[in-house]
């Protein structure tokens, strides 16, 4: 198994070579989970708390966006893809 290593690698290496640019970078699709949105409102939440159990923060046109952004990545089966 150990000699099978140096193959491996190699194999990686031009694997990923293959996929480089003419000029030298990679580029690919950038995919993320909900989880940066979910982050935003959270720190809002904690930058921003609730005054006499309401909560109205001056980012709350872009908690809206982000909230909207979550639901409508939401699965029929009522969860969320997590990557």
């Amino acid at each position: 198994m150990v000699r099978a290593i140096p193959a491996a690698v190699e194999r990686a290496a031009e694997n990923l070579l293959s996929q480089q640019d003419a000029r030298g970078y990679w580029c690919a699709e950038l995919t993320a989970d909900t989880t940066l949105e979910s982050d935003y409102i959270l720190l809002q939440l904690w930058m921003h708390p609730p005054h006499n159990g309401v909560w109205n923060p001056p980012t709350m046109r872009l908690v809206q966006k982000a909230a909207q952004s979550i639901l409508a990545r939401q699965l029929p089966d009522g969860g969320f893809n997590i990557y």
